[in-house]
């Protein structure tokens, strides 16, 4: 930046020669970190509204006119509008192909940059809110306050004389996971993953483990089966939980690891008594280990296996006894957990292959099973459906492949209430054929362990459960979806180091709760 007196926090050089003074007119304001003009933000995905899939940059799509419902279509979904039919996520709209006109998506010409914040302590330069730290006080809860307070830069606040009130300030830029509430699952995780690290001889220092948000939720059975089997359940309790990695890097939490879990227990009905659903699993690459450098892929793969199985062990002492885990990479331009995760060193942009992420489950599984923790794994053709003889005794979680994608289509087949029940019963047996065929050709997108659970009565194992944890919600992140949109609305990036230290701070902001009252203003 160029100060009043002409000066520079950089040296000036024209002509060979070095420049003193800056005239008012040559004047710039850069940041004073990173000495640059604009900090640009990650161009925004175009998503097409009738199958979520990004719509690729300098890419043809189509918009409604009037912008009623902000409907945008890639060009495969308008095509299925202009032929009489509806896109797959929009067959509840009415919608008319002479309402939509043609456009064309640039990307580029969206840019947003990180605004620009002055330190009101001696040195008065400017900085972006990222360089500087800065928590964006519109991103955060109005009673934060944030707004009434100075921004003071951090070699201010280590200088002498400096008076000004910025303790909320200094409370949320100093805020570390370690300081959320802990629960008997975190403190499991966090003790498996140190013995794991001690068991390999590698060191991943100030790594804190926390379940973020804990929400009890019921997952509706759907009307089909019900209207089937009489006696299938309305629907199903379960705890869904959010469990976070974080590590000090250079000073500043960043979070390096997510996993959204649902905990169907004792006392849910069959046939999701007892088992637990990995539905979301990612991991930003900012984890530092020692060693480093060229173990650090296997080094991270280490330490995200003992996170899971830190969590399959706490599971098993608690007395669910099966895992059921979702294996499907993230197709090129989705994002599962974390917004503009850093670019992988061996693989570019290219998603990582299904072969190689059920590779990476099962070598998890494997190790898990050498612990004691999982008697036996499979795909779910293995350790479910070859046993099946009824559609009812087929375990469905929140948000899965199977009640989202194939039961529409099973439930077609239900036969005439007035139908004998020779007929009824030969109907099940063809939908279970049928579902037996169609999980044939995606059981490689499914894993399901046996966990190696003690011996224990419903209501023991009920007792166990209900003492795991009190419920905390957390809008924020009690949905991925919403946590996800959240992180790209807000510019919460973590490809870069000091953009993930931002972002968490955020995310720490939101977790731990307004700064101390006593702050002054």
């Amino acid at each position: 930046a160029v100060h009043a007196d002409g000066s520079c926090d950089v040296k000036l050089v024209e002509n060979g020669a070095l420049v003193r003074g800056v005239g008012s007119f040559g004047r710039q304001i850069i940041c004073s970190t990173c000495k640059h003009d604009k900090l640009p933000f990650a161009p925004p995905a175009l998503r097409c509204s009738g199958c979520d899939t990004v719509i690729k940059n300098n890419a043809s799509f189509h918009r409604e006119v009037q912008v009623r419902l902000q409907i945008r279509l890639c060009r495969v979904c308008f095509e299925i509008l202009d032929n009489g039919d509806s896109p797959e996520l929009l067959r509840d709209f009415d919608l008319n192909p002479n309402a939509f006109e043609k456009h064309t998506w640039r990307a580029s010409a969206e840019e947003e940059c990180d605004h620009y914040v002055q330190c009101e302590g001696r040195c008065k330069r400017w900085s972006h809110y990222i360089c500087g730290f800065y928590p964006d006080p519109a991103q955060l809860p109005p009673d934060y306050r944030l707004e009434q307070q100075p921004f003071v830069c951090a070699d201010c606040l280590r200088g002498p004389g400096q008076e000004l009130h910025v303790e909320r300030l200094v409370e949320i830029q100093t805020r570390r996971a370690a300081s959320l509430p802990s629960c008997s699952f975190s403190n499991a995780i966090e003790a498996h993953l140190q013995a794991e690290l001690t068991n390999s001889g590698v060191v991943a220092s100030d790594v804190t483990v926390r379940v973020v948000t804990q929400k009890s939720c019921v997952f509706r059975a759907s009307a089909g089966l019900k209207q089937r089997y009489e006696e299938y359940p309305d629907g199903f309790p379960y705890l869904s939980k959010v469990i976070f990695a974080f590590q000090a890097i250079e000073g500043r939490d960043v979070c390096f690891f997510g996993m959204y879990v649902q905990e169907y227990g004792a006392q849910c009905p069959q046939p999701n008594t007892n088992r637990v659903y990995i539905s979301y699993l990612d991991s930003a690459r900012h984890l530092r280990t020692t060693p480093p450098d060229s173990a650090a892929l296997r080094t991270r793969s280490l330490v995200y296996h003992a996170i899971v199985n830190g969590y399959l062990k706490q599971a098993c002492r608690l007395g669910y006894e099966h895992a059921h885990i979702w294996i499907e990479p993230p197709k090129s331009g989705d994002e599962y957990i974390f917004h503009k995760r850093p670019v992988d060193e061996r693989h570019g942009t290219r998603p990582m292959s299904g072969s190689k992420l059920r590779a990476w489950y099962e070598q998890m599984l494997s190790r898990a099973q050498a612990l004691g923790i999982v008697k036996e794994f499979g795909d779910i053709q293995e350790e479910i459906v070859e046993h099946l003889t009824s559609i009812r005794d087929f375990p469905m979680f929140e948000g899965d492949f199977f009640p989202e994608r194939m039961l529409g289509d099973l439930i077609d087949t239900d036969p005439a209430p007035s139908a004998g029940v020779a007929l009824r019963r030969e109907d099940s047996n063809l939908l279970v054929e049928q579902m037996k065929k169609q999980v044939r050709g995606v059981r490689r997108r499914f894993l399901v362990a046996a966990l190696n659970t003690a011996p224990a009565d419903a209501e023991s194992r009920a007792n166990l459960q209900n003492s795991a944890g009190t419920e905390r919600a957390q809008p924020l992140l009690d949905s991925r979806t919403t946590f996800l949109r959240s992180c790209q609305d807000r510019h919460w990036q973590f490809d870069e180091l000091r953009r993930a230290q931002y972002s968490t701070m955020m995310l720490l902001a939101h977790l731990g709760g307004c700064p101390g009252k006593a702050a002054h203003i």
